[in-house]
């Protein structure tokens, strides 16, 4: 049903045919919506999802970004795939999304990000990038990175809990108690909270 429709809409695209293509975006959507998961779904099928992304990511309709935005959500993708993203990224936030979401770690994205993060080129999105460099722990890489950096690298990274617990902890300093604090209660730290008891003065103290 999805590589069918979908090859429906590619071919009409490319062929600049006029189609009904919000309606068929959003089918596939729902569809993929009740799938159990996307590990069901063929090559073939993924390829086509691909092709549909690369064809409307660019539309100026937000009903359509937010649409294609879920084909690709959490699902992983062929090397030449992740390139076109890398290579294309400047274009549109929902690329950077895709790689900065990424569910797995990934060579091309790790030295993607090694080189965005040094020429600081998404400043607003610093910690998640780095986050993409933290496998277990910090790397050299982010050696001299502000507290409030690498306490959000941690929690972005796909560390196991404990690993991010350890790199709190480490990183954690008063001035970035707020960080620490926020970041805990998220992740249900309970070691980082008796920390934070101990490196914030009470009020008046």
């Amino acid at each position: 049903m999805i590589s069918s429709l979908a090859q429906l809409i590619i071919d009409a695209a490319e062929s600049s045919v006029r189609f009904r293509v919000y309606e068929c975006l959003r089918t596939i959507k729902l569809i993929l919506r009740g799938a159990q998961s996307s590990d069901s779904l063929s090559v073939e099928t993924k390829a086509l999802l691909f092709r549909l992304y690369q064809l409307y990511v660019f539309s100026p309709k937000e009903e359509t970004l937010w649409c294609i935005s879920t084909y690709l959500k959490d699902k992983e993708l062929e090397p030449k795939q992740i390139q076109w993203l890398i290579e294309n990224v400047d274009q549109s936030v929902h690329l950077l999304n895709r790689l900065l979401k990424y569910p797995v770690p990934n060579r091309l994205i790790e030295k993607w990000a090694a080189g965005v993060f040094q020429a600081n080129s998404y400043p607003d999105r610093t910690a998640e990038i780095a986050g993409l460099l933290i496998k277990t722990s910090f790397p050299p890489s982010l050696t001299g990175a502000p507290a409030d950096t690498l306490l959000w690298a941690a929690y972005f990274s796909k560390a196991s809990t404990k690993q991010k617990e350890e790199m709190i902890l480490q990183a954690v300093t008063p001035e970035s108690a707020e960080s620490a604090l926020e970041i805990a209660l998220r992740l249900r730290l309970p070691n980082v909270l008796h920390r934070l008891t101990h490196i914030v003065p009470e009020e008046g103290g």
